[in-house]
């Protein structure tokens, strides 16, 4: 009998790249995107996500998401410059008032999985 532990996700593909969320968490347990119903990799349960429709506004899902503390992972080079979403989640700006970048914006990879 094989035993499924729940899986920690860590990133969050944004609607502008659900495909490519779509296609990594058939093979990562520490990635989703809206819409998705969860599932199992590698023997890890991956919870449905918090967002649920690809039409949720972004000062809505921000919230969501980094609540969860999964890093947001987005093409939008321009949700750091709009005031809503900056407003919304204020919380996350340093002492410039400037938001930390997302993966997408570093040119970060995402490694491998533990």
């Amino acid at each position: 009998m094989t035993r499924t532990k729940p899986a920690g996700v860590h990133f969050y593909f944004d609607a502008d790249i659900r495909g490519l969320g779509i296609l990594l968490s058939r093979i990562r347990s520490d990635v989703t995107y809206p819409g998705d119903p969860g599932g199992e990799v590698h023997k890890r349960l991956r919870p449905p996500c918090v967002v649920t429709d690809v039409a949720t506004p972004d000062d809505i899902w921000i919230p969501q998401v980094t609540e969860q503390g999964w890093l947001i992972v987005t093409r939008d080079r321009h949700i750091r410059t709009r005031s809503r979403e900056c407003v919304t989640h204020g919380s996350d700006a340093d002492a410039t008032g400037e938001r930390p970048p997302t993966l997408a914006a570093t040119g970060l990879g995402l490694g491998t999985q533990p």
